[in-house]
């Protein structure tokens, strides 16, 4: 990981945390039978990818990671087809060079209706944001985020 690369967590202020300075988090709430959360995390920068799987490690999930939308969709297809399924999906809304979140959520949505996603973006204020809804995804959240703020996210997400 690049030293000069900005971290998508960080403190109650909105700073970057370096590792070495990051809280321990609150847990997500398990699923029943008390297994872990299973989150599909689609992301196109590499290093928002790893800092969101272990950010989610972090909060008790189970995370699985895809680079972009026609990734995550072969993901909860395959996921599905070996009986297992993800819990909650978050989507990258802007994935410049392959599918993005809006079209990775409709798939998703005729393979799965009930499908619980997250519109994630580094791009907060777009209208896609606040008319997540209306795309048919269940909540959003703006990179760089707190991990407290991802885990009330993917909470409520699970808890609709």
């Amino acid at each position: 990981m690049n030293c000069n690369t900005p971290s998508m967590i960080s403190d109650q202020q909105g700073l970057p945390l370096s590792a070495a300075k990051r809280p321990h988090p609150p847990g997500i709430t398990a699923m029943p039978g008390g297994r872990p959360v299973h989150v599909l995390l689609m992301d196109d920068d590499d290093a928002i990818r790893t800092l969101g799987k272990e950010a989610l490690t972090m909060l008790g999930c189970r995370v699985t990671c895809a680079d972009d939308g026609a990734q995550a969709v072969d993901a909860y297809r395959q996921a599905a087809a070996a009986g297992s399924r993800f819990d909650v999906v978050v989507l990258d809304l802007w994935v410049p060079d392959g599918m993005d979140g809006h079209m990775a959520l409709q798939r998703l949505l005729k393979t799965d209706p009930d499908l619980k996603a997250i519109a994630w973006t580094g791009r907060p204020g777009e209208p896609e944001l606040s008319e997540y809804l209306k795309l048919g995804f269940r909540a959003a959240i703006a990179k760089p985020c707190t991990m407290k703020e991802l885990a009330e996210v993917i909470t409520h997400v699970l808890n609709q």
